[in-house]
């Protein structure tokens, strides 16, 4: 009877266990990364002073919302990009993204991905709100991967986990 109580508690404990991740491609994204699990897919149409761009998101909500792990990107003009300072348009989409929640950013640095310039920041945002946030440009797309919790207790290591993970897929 010993034998069977112990198998039990270990199939229980097993069970039990954090799913592992996925990792999910993109093809027409040109990216891969790690996630908690398959994201939702969205496009949308965002207005901007060049016009209109085009923005694709994958998203995953977990515990009820209260944690969003997210990859967007979105293609701008290449002519625009070639005549543009990398660190300008960084920038740019940096505090856009930052307006958007109503954020303020508590950290900074520059990060690099294949060579191509990026940004690494960590913004707080509402009474408790905090998000940790990597953005890159690669030619002329611009990919934002992203977590955003309602509390900093929500964050765990799996957040870098995941930005960890992100990859791009040879060349676009």
């Amino acid at each position: 009877m010993k034998i069977a109580k112990s198998t039990l508690v270990l199939l229980f404990i097993l069970g039990c266990r954090a799913p592992d991740w996925v990792e999910f491609s993109s093809q027409k994204g040109n990216f891969s990364v790690l996630l908690p699990k398959k994201p939702v897919e969205e496009k949308e149409t965002v207005n901007t002073k060049i016009g209109p761009v085009e923005l694709y998101a994958f998203l995953v909500e977990l515990q009820n919302g209260k944690v969003v792990y997210g990859v967007t990107y979105s293609d701008y003009p290449a002519e625009m990009v070639e005549k543009s300072n990398p660190d300008d348009l960084l920038d740019r989409a940096r505090n856009g993204a930052v307006r958007n929640i109503s954020g303020k950013i508590i950290k900074e640095k520059r990060i690099v991905i294949e060579g191509y310039p990026g940004r690494e920041l960590r913004v707080v945002f509402g009474k408790t709100g905090v998000m940790k946030y990597r953005l890159y440009l690669v030619k002329n797309r611009l990919y934002q991967i992203m977590v955003l919790a309602e509390e900093e207790n929500l964050l765990s290591s799996a957040d870098e986990r995941f930005l960890n993970s992100f990859r791009l897929l040879g060349d676009k």
